[in-house]
C-alpha cells in the first residue's frame, strides 16, 4: 500500500507540474496572434453597409458588413484607439456620418440599453480603447426618421453597442435622436 501510495503521489505531482507549465508557458497561437476587433450586428438587417474604423493617427479601414459582421485587425501591433462610422447606401443622404455610439452618458459597462433610452439619450462616447488581443463588440441596429438634403423626410440608422462595452471613452459628444453625427474627426486618442 505504500508503494501505491508513493507512486500515485508521484504521478499527482507530475501532473500538477505539467499542467502548471502548459499554464504558464505562452501558447504559440496567443503569441503570433493579431490584433483584431469583430463587430456583430443585430437589429435592422444591414447588409452591405460599410463601417469604416479610424484610429488614432493612422489611416481609415473600411469595411462592408457581411453574415451580420465586420472584422478590424492588425497583422503588426495594437489597434489603436478609434472611433467606428456606419453608412447605409439605402438610406437619404444628410450630409453627416453617423457614428457608432459605444456607451451613453450616465451608463455602465454591461448595461443593455433600450432603442428609446438610446433615442432618449442627449450625450454619448464614441471613442474605444483599442486593443492588443481578439475582442468584440454587439452593436444593436435600428432606424430614426431625419430629414435628407432633399428636404423630406428619411430613415437614417441608428447603432449602439449593446450591452455597454469597457473600453468607451471620451470626449463626450451630443447626440441627435441617440446618434452622433460627424462632419470631421473627433480626436479619439490612444
Amino acid at each position: 500500500m505504500k508503494n501505491f501510495t508513493s507512486k500515485f503521489v508521484s504521478l499527482i505531482s507530475a501532473a500538477v507540474l505539467a499542467v502548471g507549465l502548459l499554464g504558464i508557458a505562452p501558447s504559440a497561437h496567443a503569441a503570433n496572434a493579431d490584433a483584431e476587433l469583430t463587430i456583430n450586428f443585430v437589429g435592422v438587417a444591414c447588409e452591405g453597409c460599410t463601417v469604416t474604423y479610424q484610429p488614432a493617427n493612422a489611416d481609415s479601414q473600411m469595411e462592408k458588413i457581411k453574415n451580420s459582421s465586420v472584422t478590424f485587425s492588425s497583422a503588426n501591433g495594437p489597434l489603436q484607439a478609434g472611433y467606428f462610422l456606419i453608412n447605409n447606401p439605402k438610406f437619404a443622404f444628410i450630409d453627416a456620418a453617423t457614428a457608432i455610439t459605444l456607451q451613453y452618458k450616465g451608463k455602465i459597462p454591461g448595461q443593455k440599453i433600450s432603442r428609446t433610452q438610446a433615442i432618449d439619450s442627449k450625450r454619448a462616447y464614441i471613442c474605444w480603447t483599442g486593443t492588443e488581443t481578439q475582442q468584440s463588440l454587439r452593436v444593436r441596429l435600428s432606424t430614426v426618421t431625419d430629414t435628407a438634403m432633399t428636404g423630406g423626410p428619411t430613415k437614417a440608422i441608428l447603432a449602439w453597442a449593446q450591452p455597454t462595452p469597457t473600453g468607451a471613452k471620451g470626449p463626450i459628444s451630443r447626440t441627435n435622436k441617440g446618434r452622433v453625427m460627424l462632419n470631421g474627426d473627433i480626436g479619439c486618442s490612444s
